[in-house]
């Protein structure tokens, strides 16, 4: 970056380890939506038709067998499948997000091939640094009013995306997770594997965004490491969904986890001892989030990889055309299905808890009947809040 704004000229260590704040704000309860999700590799079905929601806080912990298709699940979320994937359904995500994949991503995804433009660039500050540098030598060939103006501009962005900051988070950020800070400065596909996953944590705990994705987010780790980054992930009030092996990181994180296997995505209350725990069969009950409908032709609702149906150009045109009142009604209601979504969902929690417990077959039957009730509730606010989240998002 040069002689930019930001230099790592002020960064050492700190003598004793830091603990890690995350900044981030969640705009809406709920932050990931799958509805009638399909996804194959091959002539393998690895899910199909599964749908389920991931509420703005809650941290989700995907387990399975190896090969039952966890990774791949995350790649369709964010939208980065890969070659060989087939998916249908839809997968939304609100908000701002980071993934953390398991393979790195060569060069970077900063202005310069290395750690410290790679970890910038989650906040939008290398752009902001170049473009600052660039509006700087500007002003002074030529300090006409619109370049200060520009120059001005750039630098409130700047300040406000805490570019002024950015060092002491970095160094902070860093000596927690055991990496020299003089590291960031290496070209970024020259670091060693450890070293490269601890950048790649930096860069997403420095962006603090709404929700962080993470696949194997331990891998390379030592404990110590390890230790920092559980603390951090703990006290982040955003939403974290994550696959990872490691038991102990999956106990203390995740407030729910998803079996993925056979086709189907299990949701299970709680974290992995509770899983474990209805897994083993001292509990018969598994959260299963209800699917979208099914038209009666047989198709699914939601549109397959993208292609339009003529219901959704129908209601993109209808969309266009509605004036601002009816657009802040319909937020309005959809910010009240959430709320109705959350509460379905800790009804239907409630009613298999109480499942769990045998009175007489007459209430189990009442609390079966009541359970399938809920679920079927759940679904057509499932179907409402899609409905409503489209057509806003076609009217921009």
């Amino acid at each position: 970056m040069g002689a930019g704004l930001i230099t790592l000229g002020i960064i050492e260590a700190s003598p004793s380890p830091r603990r890690i704040c995350v900044r981030h704000s969640h705009p809406s309860s709920l932050m990931i939506v799958g509805s009638s999700l399909t996804i194959e590799i091959g002539d393998r079905n690895l899910l199909h038709d599964a749908s389920f929601v991931v509420g703005a806080g809650e941290k989700v912990g995907l387990v399975g067998r190896n090969g039952t298709g966890k990774s791949t699940l995350i790649s369709v979320i964010v939208n980065e499948p890969g070659k060989t994937v087939r998916h249908t359904g839809n997968a939304r995500i609100r908000g701002t997000y980071s993934f953390l994949p398991q393979a790195p991503v060569a060069g970077g995804l900063g202005l310069d091939p290395n750690g410290f433009s790679h970890v910038l660039s989650g906040r939008g500050l290398d752009v902001l640094d170049d473009a600052l540098n660039k509006a700087r030598d500007q002003m002074a060939k030529d300090p006409s009013s619109e370049n200060i103006e520009l120059f001005s501009d750039l630098e409130e962005q700047f300040r406000e995306n805490g570019g002024y900051e950015a060092e002491a988070i970095m160094a902070r950020l860093a000596d927690g997770l055991g990496l020299r800070p003089d590291l960031l400065l290496e070209d970024i596909d020259s670091l060693s594997g450890g070293q490269r996953r601890r950048v790649d944590l930096i860069r997403i705990l420095f962006q603090g965004p709404d929700t962080m994705i993470l696949d194997e987010p331990t891998n390379h780790l030592d404990l110590r490491a390890k230790d920092v980054l559980l603390e951090a992930l703990m006290k982040y009030t955003g939403t974290v969904v994550f696959v990872s092996h490691d038991r102990y990181f999956i106990d203390k994180l995740a407030t729910r986890v998803f079996e993925i296997g056979e086709g189907k995505v299990e949701i299970y209350p709680g974290n992995y001892e509770d899983y474990l725990w209805r897994k083993q069969g001292r509990a018969t009950v598994a959260v299963e989030i209800p699917k979208p409908s099914i038209s009666s032709s047989g198709s699914s609702s939601v549109p397959m990889n993208g292609d339009r149906a003529p219901a959704a150009e129908a209601a993109e045109a209808k969309a266009k055309r509605l004036n601002p009142i009816k657009r802040q009604q319909m937020e309005d209601r959809l910010h009240e299905v959430e709320e109705e979504i959350a509460r379905a969902e800790a009804a239907i929690a409630l009613c298999e808890t109480e499942l769990q417990s045998f009175v007489s077959a007459e209430e189990t039957q009442r609390q079966t009947q009541e359970l399938a009730r809920r679920k079927s509730d759940l679904l057509g606010l499932m179907k409402e809040w899609e409905e409503l989240s489209g057509t806003l998002e076609t009217m921009g």
